[in-house]
């Protein structure tokens, strides 16, 4: 005699093994009933493409009412028979498949995805998959949660404006250290060949088109890679300084949109390398919120801007032009007896001088020149559905970082 009781057993076993699909239940249930689909369909009540739409799994829209007629013929609850729909439809269609809640509060928590948007980065701040997409394609990363962001180790060259939230700095920082990372420059970093060089650095600014890129090319060679990214809008950084392979690595961003804002950048790092790399080294520059370290870190970020400003048109000089200004040949011919842009004259007047020359800034804009020529080769674009790898790889091929 056959026991109830362990068939009972033997077919709960079996489910939990097994996990049948809505479909292969239906199938048991008309077997069991020993009735054909046709009759099925009169005893649910229900239309044949409807029924193979939630059976399959193929119908993205359904009547929610068929949930229920489903469950009460196979004699199972209605949010089984829902569950085993959406695994079909998952299936068919991964698209319509909702995306883990872990992911959406890891994204939510380390990305500005305003900025993100504003930057044409992503294009809606709720399709998280394609914001994983993005940015794991960014990159390379396999899972979103290969995402970990650097707190520590670089020397930023601030801005006057303070950051709303540190997580487009630490995306923008990332990403530049991943470029480092694949890089790799070969060649070794030399700090008394470098200390020779920056004299010559200067006059190179006179050249919108080219000068930079002589600079960056001399500068890999000495064992300094420089890079550039463009800003995000809730980013306030001129440039940053990193060590990767004990190299020193530098990355400028077009902060305000002004010409000497890049060179001016670019000595301010250059003294970090010079004066601060084994602090960067030793993930030491921005250590923590105590008052001494904050007041360390003002004061070197105060000694690197003194060094860039000299460097290129110090105090002095600025005294001196500050009643011609608005003498454009006097300007134009005082900047190129100091090897500089005029547009340094300009902008060093309007942030040293602005409080008494109302139209500062207007005569620095007025005055400064169309540098996106220059930038554009270096740059690996927010817009770009391109990884970081390939951008490195497209860097390496031309005349620049060889």
């Amino acid at each position: 005699m056959i026991d109830k009781n362990n068939l009972l057993i033997n077919s709960a076993i079996k489910e939990l093994i097994y996990n049948p699909t809505l479909n292969e239940i239906f199938d048991a249930r008309i077997e069991e009933l020993e009735i054909p689909p046709t009759t099925a369909l009169d005893l649910i009540g229900i239309e044949y493409r409807a029924l193979q739409g939630i059976l399959n799994g193929t119908a993205k829209r359904v009547d929610s009412t068929n949930f229920a007629k489903i469950a009460s013929f196979l004699k199972v609850s209605r949010d089984r028979v829902f569950a085993l729909y959406m695994d079909e439809l998952e299936k068919n269609f991964p698209e319509s498949a909702p995306y883990p809640q872990n992911k959406i509060d890891f994204i939510n928590k380390n990305f500005d995805l305003a900025a993100l948007r504003k930057a044409n980065f992503i294009k809606n701040i709720t399709d998280y998959k394609e914001i994983e997409r993005r940015i794991n394609k960014r990159f390379g990363f396999k899972s979103i949660f290969e995402y970990q962001p650097v707190k520590r180790g670089t020397a930023f060259s601030a801005g006057v404006t303070q950051p709303k939230n540190l997580q487009s700095r630490e995306f923008w920082i990332e990403g530049v250290i991943e470029a480092f990372k694949e890089f790799n420059n070969p060649f070794e970093y030399s700090r008394e060949k470098l200390i020779k060089y920056i004299p010559l650095i200067r006059r190179q600014s006179k050249d919108v088109n080219k000068g930079l890129l002589i600079v960056i090319k001399e500068l890999y060679k000495l064992g300094v890679t420089v890079l550039y990214q463009s800003p995000l809008s809730t980013l306030h950084l001129r440039g940053a300084t990193v060590v990767v392979n004990e190299k020193p690595c530098i990355v400028l961003t077009n902060y305000k949109g002004f010409y000497p804002t890049l060179w001016f950048a670019l000595m301010h790092e250059l003294c970090h390398v010079l004066f601060d790399i084994e602090v960067i080294k030793a993930n030491k520059y921005h250590i923590s919120d105590e008052i001494p370290d904050e007041f360390q870190v003002a004061e070197k970020e105060n000694q690197a801007n003194d060094f860039a400003r000299e460097y290129f048109f110090g105090k002095e000089k600025t005294l001196i032009v500050r009643p011609h200004i608005n003498n454009q040949s006097f300007i134009y011919d005082f900047a190129s007896q100091s090897d500089v842009h005029p547009s340094f004259i300009y902008v060093f007047h309007a942030f040293y001088g602005s409080k008494d020359d109302k139209r500062a800034w207007t005569k620095a804009q007025l005055h400064n020149p169309d540098f996106n020529n220059l930038i554009d080769p270096l740059d690996l674009k927010w817009t770009d559905d391109k990884s970081i790898s390939e951008y490195i790889s497209s860097l390496k091929s031309n005349n620049i970082y060889n």
